[in-house]
């Protein structure tokens, strides 16, 4: 069995993911002018884009560590992708522009925290037992 620190960085780690992307979302939602009219597509677009890839890793977080599942992995690896390229590139990119130094920090530890799931995640799946049911 993988130790309990590696498992407790992991969990805090994978739920921090998740947590930052629904701040990033937040966050770009009250940045946006109250003058412009943002359809409701486009909202439900952001929102999927900046909190989904995050809701992957925490889920997988949560099955690897607590449930004990091995195919918590299935979720995290794809969540790590997408969270990498639409999060990550994106919105850094964004930030980096507009010279928003708050987006940018946020943006940082995103990419820390998802890296440092994504590192931990790997012990885990290779030193969990298969279950024998």
């Amino acid at each position: 069995m993988i130790s309990g620190a590696l498992r407790g960085i992991q969990l805090i780690s994978g739920f921090a993911t998740g947590l930052l992307g629904l701040f990033l979302f937040i966050y770009i939602a009250t940045k946006e002018p109250s003058t412009t009219s943002v359809p409701l597509s486009t909202k439900i677009i952001v929102f999927v884009m900046a909190v989904g890839p995050g809701l992957l890793v925490a889920i997988g977080t949560y099955l690897q560590v607590i449930r004990g599942k091995i195919w918590g992995m299935a979720f995290i690896f794809p969540g790590t992708l997408a969270n990498m390229f639409l999060v990550i590139f994106n919105a850094g990119l964004l930030y980096a522009m507009s010279g928003d130094m708050l987006g940018q920090r946020a943006i940082m530890v995103d990419l820390l925290t998802t890296a440092l799931t994504f590192v931990v995640s790997w012990p885990n799946a290779l030193l969990t037992p298969l279950e024998s049911d």
